[in-house]
């Protein structure tokens, strides 16, 4: 936490790992995608493992690398990086097939990490302007948004394809103060990963909190932000 606590009149929000339990939202569609493809390629299992250590997942631990691509990479980039693996040279269509089951919300369903939609209400009230930056799809986000009651509260919903620029760059950080009205100083800032927490760091936001519903090691996300808490849902404790 600063010295001296800013004043905070606009929070920006990561959407998964922030708002959408990572591990129960994600975390089913990429073992299914490395299964699939393992299965393909004539491994099975054993390829599956490690095809997600490759993406900087260990399952036998259940634990990620401090800056594993599936905690924060666009999904794009990791069906990428699963295609220019030499194990599956021999499988068609990886890039497709990986993208298929991380675009399928049916079969794997976000789950919030609780009340976002009163929690929203909550801060709106205090007169905090919020927004969402995602490594994720804009369409995606709004959807999202719509379908968990969270659109009415927001100010803005920033995609990896909005035109702002990726993570960790500062660019969604700076649209959403430009849009708002509301100098990154007086804009907290708060997400579950590495990319997150610099994103926050290099647009100058007054706060970066980090939150432990992604999968980013407990260290990584001490050295980067003021303050780390157990989920979003604390939030309001340290307005």
């Amino acid at each position: 936490m600063p010295s001296v606590r800013p004043v905070i009149e606009a929070i920006l929000f990561d959407k998964d790992g922030t708002l959408i339990d990572f591990r129960q939202s994600w975390m089913p569609a990429y073992k299914a995608v490395a299964l699939e493809l393992g299965r393909l390629a004539g491994g099975g299992s054993a390829l599956a493992d490690l095809l997600l250590r490759r993406q900087g997942y260990e399952p036998t631990t259940d634990t990620f690398t401090d800056q594993s691509p599936l905690l924060w990479d666009t999904n794009e980039a990791i069906a990428a990086r699963w295609a220019a693996m030499p194990e599956l040279a021999a499988v068609p269509d990886v890039s497709a097939r990986t993208l298929a089951h991380l675009a399928d919300e049916v079969i794997y369903p976000p789950v919030p990490v609780g009340d976002v939609a009163a929690l929203f209400s909550r801060l709106r009230e205090r007169g905090l302007k919020l927004g969402i930056a995602t490594m994720d799809d804009e369409a995606k986000a709004r959807h999202l948004a719509a379908c968990h009651d969270l659109a009415p509260h927001l100010e803005l919903i920033i995609g990896c394809d909005s035109g702002h620029g990726i993570k960790p760059e500062p660019g969604m950080v700076e649209a959403f103060c430009r849009v708002v009205g509301v100098p990154p100083a007086r804009t907290l800032m708060v997400g579950d990963t590495h990319a997150d927490l610099q994103m926050g760091r290099r647009a100058g936001c007054g706060m970066v909190v980090g939150v432990r519903t992604g999968g980013t090691p407990l260290a990584v996300l001490e050295a980067g932000a003021d303050i780390v808490l157990s989920s979003v849902m604390e939030i309001e404790s340290i307005l």
